[in-house]
C-alpha cells in the first residue's frame, strides 16, 4: 500500500464546529461504518447527506455540506497517530485539514479495497497534484476500509456548461489542462499494452456489438481492430487519462476548472484523451 504523508488524531468537537445540510434525494444511504468513521476518525459528524451518481463503479459518492469549519491550530492538524493504530497508522489516517468557510461542502468515496485500485487513486492524485491539476485533495482516507474524504470540486460538468454561455471557456480549458496532463512525466505509470487495446476492443464486440445490438461482428472487423491497435502502438507515447470526458471535467460558475476519476491513467497514445 502506498503510505500516506500525514498521520493524527481528530480534531477536539469544540475546535470544529459543523452544521451539515441535505441538498437533494440519492439513490443510496451512506453504511453506518462509513458514518461511524467519519464520526470517530475524522472528527466530522453529520446527520444528513446526497448520494451522488456514479457509472460503471463500485465505488460511492456522497456529498455533505458544512455551515461553518473552523481552522484547527497547528499542533491539532500534526496530532499523533490515533490510538490502538501502531505502525500502520501513518498509512491509513489523514487527518482532514479544513479551512475557514462558510457553506463548504466535501466529498465522501467509499470505494471497497477488495473491488477497487484504491492505492492507484492515490497514486495519481499526488502525481496529478504534483503538477499543479485541479483534482480533489485527500483530506482523510482509510485504505484498509476504502474510505476517503475529498475536496468539492463541484457539481457542474463540462456535459451542463456545454448547454449555456460558457461553452468555449469549458471547451478551452479542457484542451489547456489536457496539454499539461500530456506533459506530466509518468515516473511509475505502467504502459498500456497491446494486450490491454485487445482485451478493451474485444469488450466493445461483445457488449456493444453483441449484447446490445445483437449482432455478429463484420468479417473485416479483426483487420480494423489490428490497424488500430498498431497505430495506438506507434503514436508519441505520454500520461492518458483515459476517462477525459465532459462528465469527468466539472466548471464552476466561477470559472474553476477541476478534474476527477483519474485514477486509470496509463502512459498511451497522445491521441487517445482527445477521442
Amino acid at each position: 500500500m502506498i503510505p500516506s504523508d500525514h498521520a493524527g488524531k481528530p480534531f477536539p468537537p469544540s475546535k470544529c464546529t459543523c452544521r451539515l445540510v441535505l441538498v437533494a434525494d440519492g439513490h443510496g444511504l451512506m453504511r453506518p461504518e462509513l458514518r461511524r468513521w467519519l464520526d470517530a476518525a475524522v472528527a466530522l459528524p453529520f446527520h444528513r447527506h446526497e448520494p451522488l451518481p456514479v457509472e460503471a463503479s463500485h465505488r460511492r459518492f456522497y456529498r455533505v455540506h458544512v455551515a461553518e469549519v473552523l481552522e484547527p491550530s497547528a499542533g491539532e492538524r500534526e496530532g499523533a497517530p490515533l490510538a490502538g493504530e501502531g505502525a500502520s497508522a501513518e498509512k491509513r489516517k489523514v487527518v482532514p485539514r479544513p479551512r475557514l468557510n462558510v457553506d463548504a461542502s466535501f466529498v465522501v468515496m467509499e470505494s471497497p479495497p477488495s473491488l477497487e485500485r484504491n492505492e492507484d487513486f492515490v497514486a495519481m492524485q499526488r502525481l496529478f497534484a504534483a503538477a499543479g491539476l485541479p483534482v480533489p485533495e485527500i483530506l482523510a482516507m482509510d485504505l484498509d476500509a476504502g474510505f476517503f474524504l475529498l475536496t468539492d470540486l463541484g457539481e457542474r460538468s463540462l456535459e451542463d456548461a456545454y448547454r449555456g454561455p460558457h461553452q468555449d471557456l469549458a471547451l478551452e480549458l479542457a484542451v489547456t489542462h489536457l496539454a499539461r496532463l500530456q506533459g506530466i512525466a509518468p515516473v511509475g505509470v505502467p504502459a498500456y499494452e497491446k494486450s490491454r487495446f485487445q482485451d478493451e476492443l474485444h469488450i466493445f464486440v461483445e457488449w456493444f456489438l453483441g449484447g446490445f445490438l445483437q449482432q455478429a461482428p463484420a468479417a473485416g472487423l479483426p483487420a480494423v481492430f489490428k490497424a488500430l491497435v498498431a497505430n495506438a502502438l506507434a503514436q508519441p507515447q505520454c500520461l492518458i487519462h483515459r476517462d477525459y470526458h465532459c462528465r469527468n471535467l466539472l466548471l464552476d460558475p466561477k470559472g474553476r476548472f477541476g478534474i476527477v476519476d483519474f485514477q486509470d491513467a496509463l502512459i498511451g497514445p497522445f491521441t487517445y484523451d482527445l477521442a
